[in-house]
């Protein structure tokens, strides 16, 4: 198993495999019983804090203490492309949009970032949140909007 404390989980698949996320600097995949699934993800930005499993569970985004997104193909188990940048600290919380088309991040930065998630690039700039840290980003099902929490203990809707 992780060697550090895991930080994130994610249920994929309809047998509900489980993807963890961790400290060691890697990522991993379970099925249900326990056992692992294929080799250790290793990321090269430290700590891996978040992940987030696509919509059509075929790509995860991880978040690092090194304040990068990575996006890894999950059949493959390899990163795709080179991270994306912009957070100047650990990123805590990710999200996928519902149509897969970009990224949302919180960081301990207290940023709020969206990324095009075909090309890695940030797609408007920064939202400065108020809440110091951003511990969670949950895009909505239907309305095209997203809802963040933080260090301040106040939710908002962006």
């Amino acid at each position: 198993g992780h060697s550090q404390c895991i930080l994130s989980l994610a249920c994929v698949g309809t047998g509900c495999n489980i993807m963890s996320a961790s400290q060691d600097r890697s990522i991993r995949q379970w099925i249900r019983d326990g056992e692992s699934v294929g080799e250790p993800w290793k990321s090269g930005g430290g700590g891996v804090d978040s992940m987030a499993v696509c919509p059509d569970e075929t790509m995860v985004v991880s978040g690092s203490a090194d304040g990068r997104l990575r996006l890894w193909n999950m059949k493959e188990g390899s990163v795709v492309g080179d991270p994306w940048e912009g957070h100047s600290a650990p990123v805590k919380c990710l999200d996928w949009s519902p149509d897969a088309r970009e990224v949302a991040s919180g960081s301990k930065d207290g940023t709020i970032r969206r990324w095009n998630t075909n090309t890695g690039r940030q797609i408007a700039p920064p939202i400065e949140t108020g809440h110091g840290v951003v511990y969670a980003v949950k895009y909505s099902p239907r309305c095209g909007k997203f809802a963040s929490c933080g260090r301040d203990r106040v939710i908002r809707v962006w």
